[in-house]
């Protein structure tokens, strides 16, 4: 954007949104863009903070600029210093295909070409990639023993006649956690069928005790109506004993 006269302007397709605007030398982000515009040491227009929707073909007014701006969302993959990590990447492959490469913020990494596979030379000791990958279009990247140094966002792409076709998914961020990180702990939630047995066990206790309950309270109130004896009136010392007849004593003479 070197050499843009004060009042050019970048629009995006078929100009339906003012971009940027250039006032007394310096390039000014217009509605949506405020803020976010800035220039870089190399005079190239440059967009902060960028969001999904920002994805377009933008145009310049100041020589032939047509920049097609592709948003990238990249999956998050987290792994633990010293563990395995395996980050996916898939790309339709033929006879044709030259290379692939994976990229670490947008450095390659690893070069695979049919050559290093058939010499098993996939990667390094700590990176590889299935020795079937190109048969199979799983370019997966395995990396072990993982280090801080490790984490960034990782792409794989296909490089053939001169064009770069992206794998899918297009990116993958990972970040790398200390050894001591605690994961997330994990809550037990009860299986449907243990909540119901629990449940038709403190509905039988219940009733259990209620017919027990009302065993004891039927129990005591037939005792308490029970029929009594009479007792002794202290009045009377000899009622109760047994009454004899008179037996004549006397003698009779012969």
């Amino acid at each position: 954007m070197t050499g843009c006269p004060d009042g050019s302007e970048v629009k995006t397709r078929d100009n339906e949104v003012l971009v940027a605007k250039k006032v007394n030398g310096t390039w000014i982000g217009e509605g949506p863009y405020d803020g976010r515009i800035g220039e870089s040491h190399s005079s190239s227009l440059v967009l902060t903070d960028v969001r999904f929707n920002d994805m377009d073909l933008y145009e310049s007014s100041c020589g032939d600029m047509r920049d097609d701006l592709q948003v990238i969302v990249p999956d998050d993959e987290s792994v633990r210093e010293g563990e395995q990590v395996l980050l996916k990447c898939y790309l339709k492959t033929d006879e044709s295909v030259a290379v692939v490469e994976w990229h670490k913020d947008g450095k390659s990494v690893m070069n695979i070409t049919a050559s290093t596979l058939k010499s098993n030379r996939t990667g390094s000791e700590t990176r590889h990639v299935s020795p079937d990958c190109f048969q199979t279009g799983d370019f997966s990247l395995s990396i072990e023993g993982v280090q801080k140094e490790d984490a960034g966002v990782y792409r794989c792409s296909i490089h053939n006649d001169g064009k770069t076709r992206w794998g899918h998914p297009p990116a993958v961020r990972m970040e790398v956690t200390n050894r001591t990180t605690a994961m997330p702990d994990t809550v037990n939630t009860p299986c449907p069928w243990e909540t119901a047995t629990v449940v038709r066990t403190v509905v039988l206790t219940v009733v259990l005790t209620v017919v027990l309950v009302g065993i004891l309270v039927v129990g005591g109130i037939f005792w308490y109506r029970r029929p009594r004896r009479p007792e002794a009136s202290p009045e009377s010392p000899d009622e109760g004993l047994p009454l004899t007849s008179p037996v004549n004593r006397g003698t009779i003479a012969g």
